[in-house]
């Protein structure tokens, strides 16, 4: 008896009613979970590996961007192309079908297709001031001088080189300038794109108008139209018109000028607290 005493002494404490709660808790909270957002996919592993995936992919993405950059002047006139092919077909229909529109759809139209024109216009100097090998912070010429200093012109196999040395110290600011170019020319994009889509959606205004029915990137389109606003493309035109200068040797040195600035303030500001 006292054998048995001693051994039931000895062992830990009953936590049955403590691993119960804990239990409750998890499933409620699991429960919670899968009913306000639906069964959730948790990742595996601690992730360790992923810093250095995304830094890998960083840096071939930026060489490869570099590499890519020797074809800027083939792609230069396709914006005045794609956007001026459009604009005249919309010009077209605006003018042989406007009683068809009611007059907001026909200003609307009219907005987005001026915007059409500038952004076209705008894209493609934003490309061409990338181009000016007379500016040596323009993406064209930091393109040459990554790629002279890496000295290998393989897509893949290159990219690294020319990354790192773009990198490297006392490269910096042609990093930094790198990345300011090649934002503006996706901006630019991005305005052009954003002008085509409610342009096209325009020329499908009058069909929908009279009740008949689209579906897919049709039905995408027109209702990009139909829910486009005044105030949104007026900004996306006012952006779109930075672009030149931000690409512009002027435009890099003041938007430099005043980042060092921001950054000096910041750091005292810092010191401060």
């Amino acid at each position: 008896m006292l054998i048995n005493l001693a051994a039931n002494a000895s062992l830990p404490p009953n936590n049955s009613g403590i691993i119960d709660a804990s239990q409750h808790h998890t499933t409620t909270h699991n429960n919670t979970v899968i009913k306000n957002y639906g069964s959730q996919n948790t990742p595996s592993g601690s992730g360790s590996d992923t810093p250095w995936l995304v830094g890998f992919l960083a840096i071939m993405g930026i060489g490869v961007a570099l590499w890519a950059s020797r074809f800027l002047p083939f792609i230069t006139p396709l914006p005045l192309y794609i956007g001026g092919a459009v604009a005249l077909i919309a010009v077209i229909t605006l003018i042989v079908r406007r009683a068809s529109f009611t007059t907001v759809a026909l200003r609307k139209a009219a907005l987005a297709t001026t915007g059409l024109i500038g952004a076209s216009v705008l894209t493609t100097l934003t490309m061409a001031q990338a181009q000016n090998l007379v500016n040596p912070y323009s993406l064209l010429s930091i393109a040459d001088r990554a790629q002279s200093m890496a000295g290998n012109d393989k897509v893949l196999s290159g990219a690294p080189a020319r990354a790192l040395q773009l990198m490297s110290s006392g490269n910096q600011e042609y990093m930094y300038a790198f990345l300011l170019g090649a934002l503006t020319i996706i901006f630019s994009w991005l305005t052009l794109l954003y002008y085509l889509r409610i342009t096209l959606g325009s020329l499908l205004f009058p069909a929908s108008s009279n009740g008949q029915q689209f579906t897919g990137p049709v039905a995408s389109l027109n209702t990009s139209f139909v829910k486009s606003s005044w105030l949104g493309m007026l900004v996306m035109a006012s952006l779109a018109c930075l672009m030149p200068w931000t690409a512009s040797p002027e435009g890099a040195e003041h938007i430099f000028s005043w980042a060092t600035a921001a950054f000096t303030w910041l750091q005292e500001f810092i010191k401060t607290l």
